[in-house]
């Protein structure tokens, strides 16, 4: 398990009061947990140099000719849900 280490975020009353809130709507175990689990999702995202680095490659493909027919786009979107 990796080892974790402790971060302190400062919050006025209202933003604990509203992160409390939250969490509870979402069904999490506190505040703490809530916010751990935003900054996880963040954290996945991809940065701006990784979406573009994407699109020029898209780019470059499709300018090549490097395609694929809609309905095999469609069924390779599709075939995670069957």
């Amino acid at each position: 398990m990796t080892e974790l280490t402790s971060l302190t975020i400062n919050v006025t009353a209202e933003q604990r009061q509203r992160l409390e809130y939250l969490a509870k709507t979402y069904n999490y175990e506190s505040a703490e947990t809530y916010a751990l689990s935003i900054i996880e999702q963040v954290l996945e995202e991809p940065t701006k140099e990784e979406i573009l680095e994407g699109i020029r490659i898209s780019l470059r493909e499709a300018l090549n000719g490097e395609t694929i027919p809609a309905s095999e786009l469609h069924r390779l979107l599709t075939e995670d849900d069957e």
